[in-house]
């Protein structure tokens, strides 16, 4: 298991931990918490920005929007999948240089931004979680 170098920063409690809480109407549509998204704002800013723009769509590959939600959701992709493309492809400088907190709350925002309400989970659920928005 690889380690990653431990921020300060973003201290949002054990790092990797997320509390699954089952949503009304049993959706399948990816969680996260609202801290986990404001602390993901700072890191997004600091991190990618440079690269995917400031509103998330105006720099390179769009994070946000119909296109991305559309290469990112159906035909078996999973909320995971875009998780560890993040966790393990970004920044695309320094690839796996954040903490594995910081690319959930990266994750969060991304999930935020494109509409998504925050609800919790457990990293290891997101494998049951698609990004359709029906």
């Amino acid at each position: 298991m690889r380690k990653l170098v431990l921020f300060s920063v973003l201290a949002l409690g054990a790092a990797g931990t997320w509390v699954y809480a089952q949503s009304s109407g049993g959706s399948n549509a990816p969680t996260f918490t609202e801290k986990q998204a404001q602390a993901g704002e700072t890191v997004y800013n600091t991190s990618c920005a440079m690269c995917h723009g400031k509103n998330l769509n105006d720099g390179g590959p769009a994070v946000k929007g119909d296109k991305f939600l559309a290469k990112w959701s159906g035909e078996g992709k999973t909320a995971l999948d875009l998780y560890n493309k993040i966790a393990t492809t970004m920044p695309k400088n320094k690839p796996g240089s954040l903490t594995q907190t910081q690319y959930e709350a990266v994750y969060a925002y991304i999930l935020q931004q494109n509409g998504f309400k925050p609800r919790e989970l457990q990293k290891e659920d997101l494998k049951n979680h698609t990004l359709d928005k029906k």
